[in-house]
């Protein structure tokens, strides 16, 4: 389910703003996978409806959609909710997929986590053509920098691998996903900080504590 915004220590109106900040209700938005305003393209992948959007729950019907209004998107679930379906829709819908630069960056703790999130996308985005780098540890740094300029639209990886490549990702860069944010804070804060300003965030959590609720607010309003 969506998280409570008092969980978090946050007010509901504080809980998804649009980019001017005015106030948004996704329940509005609650619909079936074909009324989700995702690009067509998608929706004709077998694994869409096989990887839950069948029956989609309620973090996918509200999620996605949030997400795709170009929304700051806090949800909370535990794990088999939907989560990695609904973050990797709502970055696919808003690629440009005529840009080859890298457009989204996906953090996730472990490289396991990681290559799911990959996989994911590369799924949903078959007929998109979208091109989806992995910064996983499994080759050098030296590697990474070198196949990087190739044009990626998202870059998925490790909070490690990420830093050390900070210094190529392109100012392009306008949407930032965190999986299981409640384990990375630290690291979060030190790769947030050196982003373009004024970018999309979606942190996807399946616990709270205080520490993540002021990461939350840091990473939704330092902007």
């Amino acid at each position: 389910m969506l998280a409570p915004a008092s969980r978090f220590g946050l007010r509901s109106s504080d809980m998804r703003t649009a980019a001017d900040r005015t106030q948004f209700d996704s329940h509005q938005y609650d619909a079936k996978p074909d009324e989700l305003y995702l690009r067509t393209l998608i929706c004709h992948v077998s694994l869409f409806t096989t990887s839950g959007f069948k029956n989609p729950s309620a973090i996918q019907q509200r999620g996605t959609v949030s997400f795709c209004k170009g929304l700051d998107v806090i949800q909370q679930a535990q794990a088999g909710a939907g989560m990695t379906v609904a973050l990797c829709s709502g970055i696919l819908q808003w690629l440009v997929y005529s840009l080859h630069e890298c457009q989204a960056l996906v953090l996730s703790p472990t490289r396991k986590g990681a290559q799911k999130i990959e996989k994911m996308l590369r799924a949903l985005g078959c007929y998109l053509v979208v091109k989806v780098y992995a910064a996983t540890g499994v080759t050098s740094v030296c590697e990474d920098q070198q196949d990087f300029s190739n044009g990626f639209h998202v870059t998925v990886g490790t909070p490690g691998c990420i830093l050390d490549m900070l210094l190529l990702l392109p100012s392009f860069i306008r949407m930032f996903a965190l999986g299981h944010a409640d384990v990375m804070l630290d690291q979060v804060i030190d790769i947030f900080k050196r982003l373009p300003s004024r970018i999309q965030v979606g942190p996807f959590s399946a616990t709270t504590n205080v520490a993540l609720s002021s990461l939350l607010q840091f990473i939704t309003y330092e902007k």
